[in-house]
Formats: C-alpha cells, structure tokens, sequence
C-alpha cells in the first residue's frame, strides 16, 4: 500500500516541488555556482561589456605581455644613412667665419668656403666680436665686420662698422654701408623692416642717416641730423613705425651735462619731432604702441 506523507507545517505545493527538481539535479550531476562580483547599477549602465557592443562577433582577448613589436603601429621614420646629414626643407642657411692667415678670414656657409675678407691682424680678434650676423632670410645674410682694435672716446650709441650682404642664390657678397675713408668709423646702429626690404642706418662720419631699399642698396633719402643735436650728437635705437613712414630713435649729448631726447623722424618729409627731452638716465625706444605713438622709457 503506498505511504501517505503528511505536509509539513509551512511547506507549500510550490515549496516542495522546487525540493524535488533541485534533489534531481544534484543527483544527475555537479551544479556550479557564480556568483558575479558586486557592482552598482550606475556602473553596469556606463561599463557595457564587449559582447553587449557586438553580440555576433567573437572577441580575443591577447593577455599584455603577449605583444610584440609587430603588434604596436609606429609612426613612419625616414631611414639615414650614417654619415649623410638629412636636408631640412626651407631651413636657414649657417653663416660662420674662420681665419685663413694673417690678415685673411674665410666666410662659410653651411661649413664650405664662399668668400675671404681682409682683416689686418687677423689672428689677435676674437671673431665672434668682430664679426655678426645681424640679420637674413631665405634669401639673403647681413653681417657686420667691426674690428674693435684703436677704438675709445665716448660712445653712447652702438657701432656696426662695416655691414655686408650675401645673396644665398649665388653667394655673392657684397659690401652695402661702412667705412669709406681713414676717418670714418663706419656705420652706427641700424635697423631692418621685418622682410629685410627697407635698411635705415646713421653713417657718424659724414653726420647723416641714410633710408635704404633692399636688395638692391638702393638709397632713397639722406637725413642730417635734428638741429639741436648736430654737434656731437650720437643717435640709437632705431624702431620703424608699425606702417613704415616713421623712424623713432633717441639722441645723446654728452659726456658733460649728459642728456638725451626721444625724436620721431617722418620719412617722406625730413622732419623731426621731439617727443621728450631730459637731463640724466638716457632714454630708451622701445617700439611703437601704436602708429602714431612711442613706446619709450
């Protein structure tokens, strides 16, 4: 006669059933368990899986120190052979200077010989004080050569001595402003537009500023010197206007009584504006703040 079992106090149909099918599945085989680590709800919405992203696409995984070289793109790096210098598209050519003898000094490019320039006692300057590269472009080289040797008095302006230009399409130098005679101590302070078209310079030995147009050296004006200033005067520096029409520059007096003066110089009329005048510390042009006004101290 089969048995009758009673129901557990608290054991529900439902209840019992569940006991039956988990007893089964414990005999038919091992259950494993996982239990996935916790995370937060904001984290599951913002960190989808790879598989949720592609469902029908298998993913490798390739554990870190699996990769190679081979694996890791690179950039494409140009190839030089060793001892070949790589040319640098549009890059400025080197101007330097060595001693050939005596009273001879080379002038290099990019380290070959272009020209010589006679130099008296060659041997006893240091070239790098004799001998600046002021300025250039693609397209042309300006340098100063000012032997220091024999020079004294009361300079309160810069000198440049003698300026020269080397035109980089041919190497051809050439000598632009400086010494032209015994008593002249060659050109002043300068200064350049900033495409190297327009050079403005004070030649102290003929007691003149010249505006010159480049490359060609061609001299558009002279100026003589503001009126006040003419006898003994040294000027310094020279600032172009933003629009090229007027040259700012100051003016020394001295030694005695020491004084100094800002002055505007309009180039297509000649003349001069005097913009401050003092006693003392010299005054120094900055630049322009804008056409019409100097940025001075």
């Amino acid at each position: 006669m089969p048995k009758i079992i009673k129901s557990q106090p608290g054991l529900t149909p439902v209840v019992i059933i569940l006991i039956v099918v988990a007893a089964f599945l414990v005999g038919a085989g091992t259950v494993y368990l996982y239990q996935q680590p916790k995370t937060s709800l904001k984290q599951e919405a913002l960190s989808p899986s790879l598989s949720d992203i592609f469902p029908e696409t298998e993913v490798m995984m390739i554990e870190s120190e699996e990769l190679t070289e081979e694996m890791v793109p690179k950039e494409a790096v140009p190839v030089v052979e060793e001892g070949v210098v790589p040319v640098v598209e549009n890059a400025m050519s080197v101007i330097t200077f060595t001693v050939k003898d005596d009273d001879t000094l080379n002038i290099l490019r990019d380290g070959k010989v272009i020209g010589e320039l006679k130099c008296p006692e060659a041997k006893l300057y240091k070239l790098d004080e004799i001998l600046k590269v002021i300025a250039q472009n693609k397209e042309y080289v300006y340098f100063s050569y000012l032997p220091t040797g024999g020079l004294g008095g009361y300079f309160m302006a810069g000198l440049t001595g003698t300026l020269y230009q080397i035109d980089l399409s041919n190497n051809k130098i050439s000598k632009i402003a400086g010494k032209v005679g015994e008593i002249d101590i060659g050109v002043g302070e300068l200064t350049f537009t900033p495409n190297l078209r327009k050079l403005f310079y004070n030649q102290p030995g003929e007691e003149k500023m010249r505006l010159v147009t480049l490359p060609n050296n061609t001299i558009v004006r002279q100026y003589s010197y503001p009126e006040s200033y003419q006898e003994g005067g040294q000027f310094k520096n020279f600032k172009f206007s933003p629009q090229e029409d007027k040259m700012a520059f100051v003016g020394v007096l001295g030694p005695a009584d020491e004084k100094s003066a800002v002055f505007i110089l309009f180039l297509e009329s000649g003349k001069f504006q005097l913009v401050e005048e003092r006693l003392g510390k010299i005054f120094t042009v900055k630049g322009w703040i804008d056409n019409e006004r100097v940025d001075y101290e």
